[in-house]
């Protein structure tokens, strides 16, 4: 792995340099301090400044017209400039943890290290001001450089102080593209049993991100550490079910990974300027039933605040992860779309799509190098060059919300593979009804993770359909519409595509030009606008009643019949044929 050349020079929009300059005209110290330190050495677009200071609250709110009491007890305020909101906490220390997630107490302190000591992994505790440069007491640009994961001082300590750090290790190194340092890692694996304190909200959380990031291979490193088999222990048998068939060359486990890999890959090739900006605001993760409330993450002392996961749709309410101390706020995250990293670099903005391709096969194939034969690299990169045509043309149009939906049906498609295991009389393996089976099983599992209604509809019905194949004539194309829906087409074929991708490249090429095909004819399908709905019948309830049949079952029951029939014959959607039709049914039934 390349070590990384770091700039250290940070430059702080003029909001923040004016709330610290502020503070320190009045005496107190004052520093950015966490995620916006890490992602300005990271060259990463930082769209949220946390700011520490020796001050106390209520010296904060002495100095600034403008605040919001976000976290006072945690010494939390918020201070609003120009139209946005910093949050401004003081130096503090946690009491004891008692329910591996929250300190019982905080205490403010009048020492940066011991607050900067508090905090999860080295590249989150650095700090920086204009006078002072970047404080680093832990060596978190050591870290930075070097691509690695590190908890502050003794891992074991910081794991079960908050478990929840557990989950945010892996979706850093899944973000980041970086690796867990040995001690911490070896931590982990011993603390997996913690997670059973943490909410399914939080878990939620930590997962989907990880699934979207462009390094979402890491989902490896839940299975490694034994996360999975607390989180997700229905995938951990997909791991160890190999696929003796011709289609596949990795056991099914692998094989998900890397749908799941393929799917981000059209989003990071698209890049981000067509998706960003969509996200749930705080109202509608309310409205969704989401659970964790303030006083329950608000004790934390990581790194994301208040605003942040009531923006991104995520589960906590404003206060309560603002007491928190997370690292990421609000508004980064909801401009990230809570998709991981989709926005490409100045540099990659500039590079070509041969070069993308070659960078993306690279990290498909870097740790399974002996089944990629020069022949099989030259046919996975032949493979994408056709795809990323369509997904590009079909991501322009999507947003973050759908991105974790086909993440999430992703990670899910073929959980069920080992319960449908059986071999014919030559050995091969077959998976008959899987998909079905699998969207049954999914359904329980996203009650679990919290995932709220609209995402579980959709990624159960692309987990149904995902193995469909029966689009031969425009007849059966309007079925698959109608049960399917219209606008699930798009999706089920970037799923179908990532499905493709990650089976075997020998089996590659007419496979995709079967699906690409099948694409074209869905359009052209689509664009006669045909009708495959009950709405789109030139006839409804309000007609059959002036007919003279009685409101009730039986009319949603004719026009059921009628929709079939029209779909099928798309032609006979006419008052005349319907009428008629309509009067024939309601003596039948």
């Amino acid at each position: 792995m390349e070590n990384l050349t770091l700039d250290k020079r940070i430059k702080m929009p003029d909001d923040v340099i004016s709330i610290i300059k502020t503070l320190n005209k009045a005496g107190f110290e004052a520093y950015a301090v966490g995620g916006c330190v890490r992602d300005c050495l990271l060259k990463r677009e930082v769209n949220d400044w946390d700011i520490t200071t020796i001050a106390e609250p209520y010296e904060v709110k002495r100095l600034f017209k403008r605040t919001i009491d976000t976290g006072l007890q945690h010494g939390t305020v918020t201070v609003l400039l120009n139209g946005s909101g910093y949050e401004v906490t003081t130096y503090r220390v946690d009491g004891e943890y008692t329910d591996g997630r929250h300190p019982k107490e905080v205490t403010f302190t009048k020492s940066l290290t011991e607050d900067l000591k508090r905090r999860d992994f080295t590249i989150n505790a650095m700090a920086y001001n204009d006078e002072t440069g970047i404080i680093d007491e832990f060596d978190g640009i050591s870290d930075l450089e070097n691509k690695v994961i590190r908890c502050v001082g003794n891992p074991d300590e910081r794991f079960t102080e908050d478990y929840l750090r557990i989950m945010r290790a892996v979706r850093f190194s899944a973000q980041l593209g970086f690796e867990i340092e040995e001690k911490t890692l070896a931590a982990i694996k011993n603390h997996t049993e913690g997670l059973k304190n943490v909410s399914w909200e939080r878990i939620r959380v930590e997962l989907t991100k990880l699934i979207t990031s462009d390094n979402a291979d890491r989902i490896n490193v839940l299975y490694e550490t034994g996360i999975l088999d607390i989180i997700l222990p229905e995938l951990t048998a997909c791991f160890t079910c190999e696929q003796n068939t011709r289609h596949h060359i990795f056991n099914v486990g692998e094989h998900i990974v890397r749908t799941v890999m393929n799917m981000n890959f059209w989003f990071e090739h698209a890049g981000t300027e067509t998706v960003a900006g969509e996200t749930e605001t705080a109202e509608s993760a309310v409205k969704a039933g989401e659970t964790e409330t303030a006083e329950s993450v608000v004790k934390t002392g990581e790194t994301e605040t208040a605003e942040s996961a009531v923006k991104t749709g995520e589960t906590e309410t404003a206060e309560s992860v603002v007491k928190a101390g997370e690292t990421e706020t609000a508004e980064s995250v909801v401009k990230a779309g809570e998709t991981g990293n989709l926005e490409k670099t100045e540099t990659d903005k500039n590079v070509t799509d041969d070069k993308l391709i070659d960078i993306y096969t690279e990290r498909y194939i870097s740790k399974c190098r002996e089944i990629f034969s020069d022949d099989r690299i030259k046919i996975f990169k032949e493979s994408l060059e056709k795809i990323v045509k369509i997904s590009d043309e079909i991501v322009k149009n999507m947003t973050p919300k759908d991105k974790d939906i086909l993440a999430v049906a992703m990670l899910f498609h073929d959980m069920e593979k080992p319960a449908c295991l059986t071999y014919d009389d030559k050995g091969a393996a077959h998976f008959y009804k899987h998909p079905m089976k699998s969207a049954e099983k999914f359904k329980s599992i996203g009650r679990r993770l919290t995932y709220d209604n609209y995402l579980n509809d959709h990624a159960k019905t692309l987990i149904y359909w995902h193995d469909y194949r029966h689009f031969e004539n425009d007849t059966l194309i309007r079925r698959t519409l109608a049960r399917v829906g219209i606008d699930n087409m798009p999706h089920l074929f970037l799923v179908q595509f990532s499905d493709i991708m990650a089976q075997n490249p020998d089996t590659f090429s007419e496979k995709i030009d079967v699906l690409t095909e099948v694409w074209q004819n869905v359009q052209r399908v689509i664009a006669t606008k045909p009708p495959v709905y009950i709405k789109d019948l030139v006839i409804n309830g309000k007609d059959l009643i002036q007919m003279g049949i009685k409101p009730g079952p039986k009319i949603g029951e004719i026009l059921e019949k009628l929709i079939k029939q029209v779909i099928d014959n798309p032609e006979r959607n006419t008052r005349e044929y319907l009428l008629k039709e309509a009067e024939n049914f309601s003596k039948c039934i």
